[in-house]
């Protein structure tokens, strides 16, 4: 489409401003409504796809994060841990 050229219809404005958003190089090819219909279904797929998988992937390493904090910051490690106190000779410590 050429600066300051009117496009023919809405179905044509919005077909051209899918094609700027989402374009892989080859949809700009596709004349008529089915063809159009098909790659907009595709491309609008391959997205929900895509970021279906990396929302998935994030919310599993988030929750993953988050029972790790919630069971503090020494568990699974409490058989190497040893406690020393020291408040001189002859008393006891209460640590």
């Amino acid at each position: 489409m050429a600066v300051g050229q009117k496009f023919d219809s809405v179905g044509a404005a919005v077909w051209w401003a899918f094609l700027r958003l989402t374009d892989p190089g080859y949809l700009g090819d596709d004349i008529g409504a089915w063809q159009r219909f098909v790659s907009t279904l595709l491309t609008v797929s391959g997205y929900v796809v895509f970021m279906g998988t990396l929302v998935a992937i994030l919310t599993r390493w988030l929750i993953a994060k988050m029972e790790e904090l919630e069971r503090g910051p020494d568990a699974g490690h409490a058989e190497k841990v040893t406690l020393w106190c020291w408040a001189g000779p002859g008393t006891r410590c209460h640590c």
